[in-house]
């Protein structure tokens, strides 16, 4: 619409200063005439619109012009730019929204924030789940999906939705299990055959408060182990703990104190160490990591035959 393009023309103009007759036909896909028209509507309308002619002239506004916005303050405004940024790095858009706003509010900044998907395996298929599941979010619907446990159980679930999780390097779902009556969080590479519920099913009702990511020992965290790491394995101690969890000993290897939970994950995680890791404690972890140690040890060995 006309109104629209006028609007979105002066939230340019403001944003990046000047801009040609063609540019701005360009970027509206209208033609120059019609651009000169939608000039003229904005100086009839008090915008103050001034042409430059020549090399390097242009349209622009005069610098002391600006659109009302004092019904935001600042820390309203970044908070607005930052929501919309976060859109835009997870391709969900805000592209249009962000140059008028960026122009409105007179920030020039770029992006803060990026997010790329790309990994090792189904990243196409990874990427495809979380748009399944922000629908789903978005428009509160159940979804229907295979799981696939840490330790490889198959279960068929029904969850309704809750919030998108990011942690360590991983998205997971949140959302209310039908099966189990309770939030559990789902990792969103272990979901197949994911399907939004198109029969209408009513949303639950009267379910307690979703938990917080990392504040259950439920949901990330467990006992708290002591790790002696070699110092070889220095560049993962770096990578994956942080400081406060970390002391570095005489002959540079690390002794790690941390939180993780007892399950097939931890022993998995330890054992990518090779014999670079030795847990101090707790004892029973030690025995138990030893004797996988050894049934992969056996394995290895019988595949030498």
């Amino acid at each position: 619409m006309a109104a629209d393009r006028l609007f979105a023309m002066t939230c340019l103009l403001l944003q990046r200063g000047q801009m040609t007759a063609g540019e701005l036909a360009r970027h509206f896909e209208v033609s120059e005439r019609t651009i000169y028209r939608d000039i003229d509507a904005l100086s009839a309308a008090g915008v103050p619109v001034y042409a430059q002619k020549g090399r390097g002239g242009g349209l622009g506004l005069l610098e002391d012009y600006v659109l009302a916005r004092t019904y935001l303050d600042t820390e309203e405004r970044e908070a607005l730019l930052t929501a919309l940024e976060s859109l835009q790095a997870v391709g969900q858009g805000g592209d249009s929204a962000l140059v008028k706003l960026r122009g409105l509010f007179g920030r020039h900044r770029e992006s803060w924030l990026e997010i790329e998907f790309s990994g090792w395996g189904d990243t196409a298929g990874l990427q495809q789940r979380f748009e399944q599941v922000k629908t789903a979010i978005l428009r509160r619907q159940w979804v229907l999906f295979t799981y696939y446990s840490a330790k490889g159980i198959e279960s068929e679930r029904t969850v309704w939705p809750g919030k998108l999780c990011f942690r360590g390097q991983d998205w997971y779902l949140c959302g209310w299990c039908a099966q189990r009556a309770d939030w559990r969080y789902f990792k969103l590479r272990r979901m197949q055959q994911l399907q939004l519920d198109d029969r209408g099913r009513p949303a639950p009702t009267g379910l307690p408060p979703a938990p917080v990511l990392g504040a259950d020992h439920r949901y990330g965290g467990g006992p708290e182990l002591v790790l002696h790491i070699a110092a070889e394995r220095g560049y993962r101690v770096l990578d994956e703990f942080a400081p406060e969890q970390v002391r570095r000993l005489p002959d540079g290897s690390f002794e790690v104190h941390v939180h993780m939970p007892e399950d097939e994950w931890l022993y998995g995680y330890l054992l990518s160490y090779g014999g670079g890791v030795w847990v101090k404690e707790p004892v029973h972890i030690a025995r138990e990591l030893a004797r996988r140690a050894a049934v992969v040890a056996a394995e290895l060995a019988r595949g030498d035959r």
